[in-house]
């Protein structure tokens, strides 16, 4: 044997662990490097483990952030029906026609939901609301909360909207047709809820 002493039992068929008692190292048979060197102390033992356990949080906190993206995306696309290619020339061509390019840049950024309710659906809206509230001047279709628009396919658009007269803000929810091969809104039925006080 070398300068340790080992009790390790060569001829035994479980495994050993084997305390080396040479400068103060305890190691296993298998592997004589040291688990402790008890020559730098428990503050040192105690930065080891903190460092593995950091690692490991940063693993699992990694992995839980893809996890959540991979479902954020998930369920982004579920909620994100595909507009027809006529549909997307349509709304495609009003974004361009905005005269100034922040308008421009935001609106691409939206979702289909939100393209769909600003460009195509709510200038059909205000002759329907019209006939039920003459003075109407302002239309308004879902909320910065995308659960108050619903594109549930390309034919149709679903949610909550606001218009304004010269008595305050009204509150209604709507259903919005739409035809895919021509990019236009067959159309637009509101339900009024009670007047805002």
């Amino acid at each position: 044997m070398s300068e340790a002493t080992s009790k390790y039992e060569t001829n035994a068929t479980y495994f050993n662990l084997a305390v080396y008692q040479a400068q103060n190292k305890i190691g296993s048979a298998v592997n004589p490097m040291p688990i402790v060197d008890w020559r730098y102390g428990i503050s040192d033992i105690t930065r080891r483990i903190l460092d593995m356990t950091n690692r490991s949080t940063s693993l699992l906190i990694t992995f839980g952030y893809l996890m959540s993206l991979a479902a954020m995306a998930q369920t982004s696309n579920q909620r994100k029906p595909e507009l027809s290619g006529i549909q997307l020339s349509v709304v495609n061509g009003k974004i361009a026609a905005l005269k100034s390019p922040v308008d421009r840049h935001v609106a691409e950024s939206w979702s289909n939901a939100k393209k769909v309710s600003e460009l195509l659906c709510r200038p059909a809206a205000l002759p329907v609301l019209r006939k039920q509230a003459p003075s109407v001047d302002r239309v308004f279709l879902g909320t910065d909360d995308p659960h108050t628009l619903n594109l549930e396919s390309n034919r149709r658009l679903t949610g909550s909207g606001e218009f304004r007269t010269p008595k305050g803000w009204q509150d209604f929810t709507f259903t919005c047709e739409l035809d895919p091969e021509t990019g236009k809104v067959t159309s637009f039925q509101p339900v009024l809820a009670s007047a805002k006080p």
